[in-house]
């Protein structure tokens, strides 16, 4: 772990990203990954494509202190680019994949709002809770990151589909369909396990979104494909 983390200290800090990794962690019994080594960056959070000396995964967050909404928001989105196993290739698509870490972020910190009311890393950090709550909540209900009335994911696909293959780290676009895959990911959790293969077939061969959900769901073990399924009916798609 980095040095520079401000007012945190790292026994601290570990506690908290160890509870907002196995927010995730514990419905991905079936997958396996090296060990995640956490350090600074001056500039923005980050999966590296390159591994540590020893094989572990790097990553690398800009949040400082004790601000534990943060460091866990930001480590959550790195931990999902570790679990999609992100890969180089075509980047068409890649939107997709960045509004998925979006969603972990969020997931995670309503579920970690939720385990510290009761398990806290530290009895004396239970009122942390609301903190969490309430980061995630700003997030959600912010109108700019959320569907307008009346339009469906799929309309809405169609119209922001060239900004999206343009600009696939568009944080407010990104944001949008995060909060409609949450809704799929808080029902079924245990469907975490199929980001797993959601870069199974990536290539730098440019596929349609359409070929690259169904990519998806041709890689995933037969107990997600359904789930696949409901996203690509979810974009108006077609199952192939």
């Amino acid at each position: 772990m980095g040095n520079d983390w401000g007012k945190a200290s790292k026994a601290d800090l570990q506690r908290v990203l160890d509870s907002a990794g196995n927010a995730i962690w514990k419905y991905c019994k079936d997958v396996k990954l090296p060990p995640i080594q956490v350090g600074n960056s001056s500039e923005s959070p980050i999966s590296l494509f390159k591994r540590a000396e020893n094989g572990d995964l790097q990553v690398k967050l800009t949040s400082k202190d004790r601000f534990w909404a943060q460091h866990s928001y930001q480590f959550a989105h790195e931990v999902c680019h570790c679990l999609c196993r992100f890969k180089d290739g075509d980047k068409t698509n890649h939107w997709f994949e960045e509004s998925l870490c979006e969603t972990a972020s969020l997931f995670v910190l309503r579920q970690m709002s939720k385990e510290w009311q009761t398990k806290p890393p530290y009895p004396s950090w239970k009122s942390y809770s609301e903190s969490l709550h309430n980061y995630a909540e700003k997030l959600i209900q912010d109108p700019e990151r959320s569907l307008p009335q009346n339009m469906t994911s799929a309309q809405w696909y169609i119209k922001n589909k060239a900004e999206l293959q343009k600009n696939d780290i568009n944080r407010q676009l990104n944001a949008v369909i995060a909060k409609e895959l949450l809704k799929l990911f808080e029902k079924d959790p245990q469907q975490w396990q199929a980001v797993f293969w959601i870069n199974e077939k990536k290539s730098d061969k440019k596929v349609s979104f359409e070929e690259y959900l169904n990519d998806w769901r041709a890689s995933v073990p037969v107990k997600h494909k359904d789930f696949v399924t409901k996203i690509i009916e979810m974009f108006g798609l077609n199952i192939k």
